[in-house]
């Protein structure tokens, strides 16, 4: 299928360089169709869940927010006579500040969130793109800890495509979900997914996911995260010495994929992706976009990603500055004439955020509406 129905906490998998595309990025008019990856998607991305911890960004822009009684919030790039040239995210907000609607108009994409009166996401519901022409609602119960995703043409078509359990026993998270087949999309190359998270002791975590045919395991993949969320320190990729069966806690070749710091309030200060190994590194897609006019290749990054963040005092983000292979060309503060790619931020005197500009010139502003 061409959609990953899930959101988990990011473990920095990986990252990719990206070839050149006919339009400039900031513009996003080409619209691409990426089909799952050559090796087949991975098991962590056939997991249907729900986020129910919001980055510490997310909770401190919700504050403000809240505080201002925000209604509306819409990102539009702007002109040199301040004119708005399009719209690049949209977002409906309840009184307590939570995004209740969010869009990307020029992807057609939107996405409506409900939650309940504890303010836990209970349902999640994507709207058909251009891109992926089925409607996707995940639904959670707090009571029973379970997650269910239905699929369809439209809302009034909805078919069950997955249904997940968590639960915690001693030190150990176990997330299992049921994968059924679909009229009118592939079946899934598994009908059970598990995912066990556990502690390996100190502040390492290791997650192992299997995948199942009946009762046979046929596919097995595993990952290590250091340090507890929201301070996730390092966090990589384990090769497992024999692939399709179960593990024990210490088997595998760690391989670390990224690397986080942090500054003495707990805020992300910087954070690096590490080159993919060859050994694991999966082949080159090219996608074209739906009018053929534009293509993007993408394929696994031999550089380290460095992006670097400045905060003010409320912990506001001021500056992320990008070292490292972008977009096929080189960036590194060791180049003053070649200056690295960043996206600097400003703010309102109530604290809500003004606008953006980036290295290339091009602002963005940040347009209210009130309760």
């Amino acid at each position: 299928m061409r959609v990953t129905l899930l959101t988990l906490p990011l473990l920095g998998l990986g990252h990719y360089g990206f070839g050149q595309s006919t339009t400039p990025a900031g513009e996003q008019k080409i619209k691409m169709s990426f089909a799952s990856p050559p090796g087949g998607m991975p098991l962590l991305g056939l997991i249907s869940s729900m986020p129910q911890r919001p980055s510490l960004d997310d909770s401190l822009a919700r504050r403000f927010h809240a505080r201002n009684r925000v209604k509306t919030v819409a990102l539009v790039r702007v002109g040199a006579n301040g004119a708005a040239l399009d719209t690049l995210d949209y977002a409906e907000l309840d009184r307590a500040g939570y995004p209740v609607l969010t869009a990307k108009p020029s992807f057609k994409a939107r996405t409506h969130l409900r939650y309940n009166r504890r303010h836990q996401l209970i349902s999640l519901t994507k709207d058909a793109t251009p891109g992926f022409a089925w409607f996707v609602q995940s639904d959670y119960d707090p009571a029973t800890r379970t997650t269910t995703t239905r699929v369809g043409p439209s809302l009034a078509q909805l078919a069950l495509y997955q249904t997940g359990h968590d639960t915690q026993q001693g030190n150990t998270h176990r997330f299992e979900t049921l994968l059924m087949a679909v009229p009118g999309m592939p079946a899934p190359k598994v009908g059970r997914v598990v995912l066990s998270t556990s502690t390996m002791g100190g502040d390492t975590l290791r997650i192992d996911v299997l995948g199942y045919q009946g009762e046979q395991v046929v596919k097995s993949e595993a990952y290590y995260a250091i340090g507890r969320q929201p301070q996730q320190r390092e966090g990589g990729i384990i090769v497992l010495p024999t692939a399709g069966r179960p593990h024990r806690a210490l088997e595998g070749k760690f391989i670390s994929t990224n690397r986080s710091a942090f500054d003495a309030a707990g805020r992300l200060a910087r954070i690096q992706y590490l080159p993919t190994p060859p050994a694991l590194a999966e082949k080159p897609v090219t996608s074209t976009s739906a009018d053929g006019n534009g293509s993007m290749t993408i394929r696994p990054s031999t550089d380290t990603l460095t992006t670097t963040y400045l905060r003010n005092a409320d912990g506001q983000l001021l500056r992320e500055e990008f070292h490292g292979n972008v977009f096929g060309k080189v960036f590194s503060s060791s180049k003053p004439a070649d200056s690295p790619p960043f996206t600097a931020y400003d703010y309102l005197p109530n604290g809500l955020r003004r606008s953006k500009t980036d290295n290339h010139g091009t602002r963005y502003e940040y347009r209210y509406t009130f309760f």
